[in-house]
Formats: C-alpha cells, sequence, structure tokens
C-alpha cells in the first residue's frame, strides 16, 4: 500500500505543478492556433504579428522545461515523444499522397523518397531536386538538434552559465550567418544553431525565475511591449525561411513578444476558465496539432474542394476553419485513445499493489 501511496503523492505534485504552469500551455496554444492562421494569411501586417512571436515562443517554453538528465534519458524521452511520431506521421501522409492518391506510385518508390526525405529533413528546399521537403514538420528534426546541441554545451561547460551564454551567443551567432548567406542545412541544423540562445533564454528563464522579475513591472512591460511593435512594423522574423528582416533585433523583437504573450496568457487563465481550458488544451496537445496539420497541408487540395468560391476572404476563412477543425479531431480522438490506453495501465498497477 505503500507505493500506491506514493504513486499518488507524485500524481498529486504533477497536478499542482500543471495548475501552476497553466498560463504556459495557454500560451503555446495561442501560439500554436497562430500558426494554421499564418499558414493562411498573406504577407502583410497580421502575418507580421504572427510570426513576430509564435516559433521563438515554442522555442523559449522548450528551454524553460530542460531538465539535467543522462544523455540516454534525454534522446528516450525524444525517441518516444517526438522521432517516432515524426516518422510515422511523415509515412502515413507518403502513403495516403503517393500510393492511395497516386495510384501510379509504387511501394518501391514510396520507400526509396521517405528513407531521402527523413535522411535530409530539409525544412524547405531553394533549389529543384526530387527529394521533398517535411514542410510544417520541420519544428521536429530542429527541436531535436537543438535540445541535443544544449545538452552538449551544459555538459561541456559545467554549469557555468556565463560560458554558457557566451557559447550559445557565438552559435547563434553562426547559424544566423548561414542562414542568410542561403547555406540550409538538414535536419533545419543551422536554424537550431541561430536559435540556440532563445533556447537558453528559456532555460535561464525557468532556473531563475525571471518571469516574476519581468512581468510584474509594468515600465520594463512597456518597454518590451514597444520593441515588439517596432519588430512587426519593419518586418517580422520567419525562423523556417531564414526571414530576418532587422536582422539580430529580428531576435529581440520575438523574445519580446514571447515575453508579451506569456503575461496575456497570465491575463487569460485569470479572468476566463472557459477560454483557459480551450487554449490550454491545444498547448498541451501542441506536437499532435502539428502532426495533423501536416497531414491536411500536403494531401488535402483546398482549391479543388472549392473551386466554386470566388470570393478571397470567404475561401480563406473556410479553408482555416476546415484546417482547424481537422487538426482539433484528430488531436481529439487521439487524445481519448491515449487516455483511455493510460487509464487500463493505471488500473492494472493499482490492482498490483
Amino acid at each position: 500500500m505503500s507505493n500506491l501511496v506514493v504513486a499518488e503523492k507524485n500524481e498529486l505534485i504533477i497536478k499542482n505543478d500543471q495548475i501552476r504552469k497553466k498560463y504556459i500551455d495557454i500560451a503555446r496554444g495561442i501560439a500554436i492556433i497562430l500558426m494554421i492562421i499564418g499558414h493562411v494569411t498573406e504577407h502583410g501586417w497580421k502575418r507580421n504579428i504572427i510570426f513576430s512571436f509564435h516559433m521563438p515562443l515554442f522555442i523559449i517554453i522548450s528551454g524553460m522545461f530542460y531538465k539535467d538528465r543522462s544523455f540516454k534519458e534525454l534522446f528516450t524521452n525524444m525517441v518516444k515523444k517526438l522521432i517516432i511520431p515524426y516518422l510515422i506521421t511523415i509515412f502515413c501522409t507518403d502513403f495516403i499522397q503517393n500510393f492511395i492518391l497516386d495510384k501510379n506510385y509504387s511501394i518501391i518508390h514510396l520507400l526509396i523518397d521517405y528513407i531521402k526525405q527523413i535522411a535530409l529533413s530539409y525544412s524547405y528546399l531553394k533549389f529543384n531536386t526530387n527529394i521533398k521537403s517535411v514542410e510544417v514538420l520541420w519544428f521536429i528534426p530542429f527541436l531535436v538538434l537543438i535540445r541535443i546541441i544544449f545538452y552538449l554545451l551544459k555538459k561541456a561547460t559545467k554549469n557555468n552559465d556565463i560560458l554558457l551564454i557566451t557559447y550559445c551567443i557565438l552559435i547563434s551567432y553562426m547559424g544566423y550567418i548561414l542562414g542568410i548567406k542561403g547555406k540550409w542545412l538538414p535536419f533545419s541544423a543551422d536554424i537550431s544553431m541561430s536559435c540556440i540562445m532563445l533556447y537558453c533564454l528559456g532555460y535561464l528563464i525557468s532556473k531563475y525565475d525571471l518571469l516574476k522579475k519581468i512581468i510584474n513591472k509594468k515600465k520594463i512591460l512597456i518597454l518590451i511591449f514597444i520593441i515588439w511593435i517596432l519588430g512587426i512594423k519593419f518586418g517580422a522574423i520567419e525562423i523556417a525561411v531564414r526571414r530576418y528582416p532587422n536582422g539580430l533585433y529580428s531576435f529581440l523583437s520575438a523574445i519580446c513578444g514571447s515575453i508579451i504573450i506569456i503575461k496575456l496568457s497570465m491575463l487569460i487563465e485569470q479572468k476566463t476558465k472557459i477560454l483557459s481550458k480551450v487554449l490550454s488544451w491545444y498547448g498541451k496537445n501542441s506536437i499532435y496539432i502539428l502532426l495533423f496539420h501536416y497531414i491536411e497541408f500536403v494531401t488535402i487540395n483546398y482549391k479543388s474542394i472549392l473551386k466554386c468560391i470566388n470570393v478571397n476572404m470567404i475561401y480563406k476563412s473556410i479553408v482555416l476553419a476546415l484546417k482547424i477543425g481537422f487538426t482539433t479531431l484528430g488531436t481529439a480522438l487521439l487524445y481519448i485513445v491515449k487516455k483511455n490506453i493510460l487509464k487500463k495501465k493505471q488500473d492494472v498497477k493499482v490492482i498490483q499493489y
């Protein structure tokens, strides 16, 4: 029975931590929904707002949850939560697109193309080739790489934060130079390099509890907001295509935008329960939203389905509704399946105790 008590205490600690950090899930929820909206938004001030923070926010939050552990534990965790879902999603999508929809496509060609696609995992391709990019799923191999790089830096610097920050700044600058010079690397390695400072910032925010020191001071918050707005006005960062219109200022603006959204998420958590629950659900399941977004992004031809609609605004609104509906439904079904599986496992453990 003592084991059962310990298990219940651990579960209670986890639940309390989740409640305390609910605003983080809300922030992720805002970012993942805006990611989908951004993919149907033309260049302009609306797109600038979305792209000014949504991917940097994910990177900073990921850094906030960094934990010191063995490389084996780190890699095993990433295999389960990132790599396996990534591989399965791309294979299933390729199968639907090239083997079911294109009946002239052989299984051998499917496997060869799949292996080449996975082996390089390019975010987007600037040159003509028969290798497919991984489109919106670029973030997964990118995240795997950035975690490995940061782990190695932590080991090399032996928990010396000044040295860690110095290395991260240097590597970020190297990645930035590679990106603007068009030296795009497989697995989005140049982006992982350019964004390692954002990940490090998330780690430092968590370690030194910097959010409370920043967000609760109105003058600092106003300054942060102004820096973000200026970044939006002169063109926002677009990490996947290595677009840094304001140079290194683009990163500073992205950091400021992320902080403002986290503050907004705190207010949403305090003021509205319904919106808080909806956004936090999207945030907790953001990786699955991304996976299902890739499936519909690649396989569904909206122009063919909605060819009778000529009004651009109506067309985009319907496409957006279909995209969010598809990703939400797919994620909800997966969520229900996972919840039932976990419940059965817990029931088995209780019986064993």
